[in-house]
C-alpha cells in the first residue's frame, strides 16, 4: 500500500525534538514506511516567500518523496509566493501540490471577504487548500458559504473528526468539496461508520509531524474494518486524485 502523509512540516520554528530538516522528516517517513509527504516550511509563517522557497528547494532535492505545500498570507500582495509576476504566474512556476492558510494565527476570518484572493486563485487552479485554524462555531457557520461560493476548491480540515459527529456528518453529507484528516478519529467504529455512510473518498491520511507522530493515525487506518480499496483511498488515492485535478497547464 502506498502512503502519502499530507500533514507534515519542516523548519526550526517548529521547535520539535523529533526533527527540523527535510532529512529528518525523511528519516521519520522511513521509520514508519510512509512513501511520501506533503510538507510546508514553518519559516513561511515569519517570512512567507523565503520559507516557501526553502520548501520548494527541499522537495526538489528529495527525489520525489516530498511534495511542496506553500503557506499563503492574504495581507501580502504576493500572497507569500516566491518569484516574479502575479500570484497566479508564481504558482504556475512552482506548481505546489497544495497551499495552506492559518486564519487563526494570522488573525483574519475564513470567509469569502477576507480570504477572497486566495480562494479565487485556488478556484481557478482547483488547488487543494488546507485550512489550519480553530474550527469554532464562527468558522463552521462560514464554511458552507465558502464551499458554495468556491465549489472547485478542495478544502481540507485538519484533525477534525474526533468526537464531533454532529459537525462532520452534515459537512460530509452537504459539502462535497470538503476533505477531512482522519488521524484523530478514535471513537470506536467511527471510521467504519463514516465510510459506510459517506464513502472513503473524502478522508485523508495525515500524521501532523513533527508535532505528532504517525503511529496512531497508521494504526487507525491499518486496523479499521473497511475494505482494502477504502484503505488505499485514504492512504494516498484521495490525495493523488486531488493533486491530479490541479489545472496548472490550462
Amino acid at each position: 500500500m502506498y502512503f502519502i502523509d499530507f500533514n507534515c512540516a519542516i523548519g526550526e520554528p517548529m521547535r520539535s525534538e523529533r526533527y527540523s530538516t527535510a532529512e529528518g522528516l525523511l528519516q521519520w517517513l522511513d521509520k514508519y514506511q510512509i512513501d511520501c509527504a506533503l510538507a510546508y516550511h514553518s519559516e513561511a509563517m515569519r517570512e512567507p516567500e523565503m520559507g516557501n522557497a526553502l520548501m520548494a528547494q527541499a522537495a526538489a532535492a528529495s527525489g520525489g518523496r516530498l511534495k511542496t505545500c506553500f503557506v499563503l498570507n492574504p495581507s501580502l500582495e504576493s500572497l507569500g509566493i516566491p518569484g516574479e509576476g502575479t500570484p497566479l504566474e508564481r504558482l504556475k512556476k512552482h506548481r505546489p501540490s497544495a497551499v495552506r492558510i492559518f486564519p487563526g494565527e494570522q488573525l483574519y476570518p475564513f470567509d469569502t471577504f477576507y480570504a477572497e484572493e486566495i480562494l479565487t486563485l485556488c478556484q481557478q487552479l482547483r488547488l487543494p487548500l488546507i485550512v489550519d485554524c480553530p474550527y469554532d462555531n464562527v468558522f463552521l457557520t462560514q464554511l458552507p458559504q465558502v464551499c458554495r461560493a468556491y465549489p472547485d476548491v478542495p478544502i481540507i480540515l485538519l484533525r477534525f473528526l474526533y468526537n464531533r459527529s454532529r459537525q462532520y456528518m452534515p459537512i460530509l453529507r452537504k459539502l462535497p468539496n470538503v476533505y477531512l484528516d482522519m488521524s484523530t478519529h478514535i471513537d470506536v467504529g467511527g471510521m467504519e461508520e463514516v465510510v459506510r455512510r459517506f464513502g472513503s473518498e473524502h478522508l485523508l491520511f495525515g500524521s501532523g509531524l513533527p508535532v505528532y507522530e504517525p503511529s496512531g493515525a497508521l494504526g487507525l487506518l491499518l486496523y479499521a474494518q473497511i475494505s482494502d480499496a477504502d484503505r488505499e483511498n485514504i492512504a494516498s488515492g484521495n490525495f493523488l486524485r486531488l493533486e491530479g485535478g490541479i489545472r496548472y497547464d490550462d
